[in-house]
């Protein structure tokens, strides 16, 4: 009886554990495409402003806090490749390449939202 409990006391941890990494996941990329979207419509009403440089500041920030916490979970070529997108976009906003940062930001945003789908558990993803 008591191997029965600890092998259930283990099962509910492990479940805990997936469903907290799953929260985590699906708040944390929230967040950066809200960011993303915050600061790609400053770009548009104000250009490459102090307001833009801000927001994209914050979401530098929220990236560089969660891409520690995110190679845990999720395949780190994943990640390299939102890294390129966050490499490219200070240099389309200094040359002021409006076209390329919006296309950029549009990247991003689908490749944050991809992290959290390609892990999601679903049957898709399972089978």
């Amino acid at each position: 009886m008591n191997k029965l409990k600890v092998v259930a006391i283990i099962l509910i941890l492990v479940i805990a554990v997936i469903a907290a990494g799953q929260y985590y996941l699906a708040v944390s990329t929230h967040s950066m495409v809200n960011a993303v979207e915050t600061a790609q419509a400053a770009y548009h009403r104000n250009g490459d402003s102090p307001d833009t440089q801000k927001k994209m500041r914050q979401f530098f920030s929220l990236w560089q806090k969660n891409s520690r916490i995110l190679p845990m979970m999720i395949d780190h070529r994943e990640i390299d490749i939102v890294n390129t997108s966050v490499a490219k976009l200070p240099a389309y906003l200094e040359n002021n390449e409006t076209s390329e940062f919006d296309a950029e930001c549009d990247i991003l945003k689908m490749q944050l939202a991809h992290l959290w789908y390609v892990e999601k558990i679903n049957w898709e993803n399972i089978l």
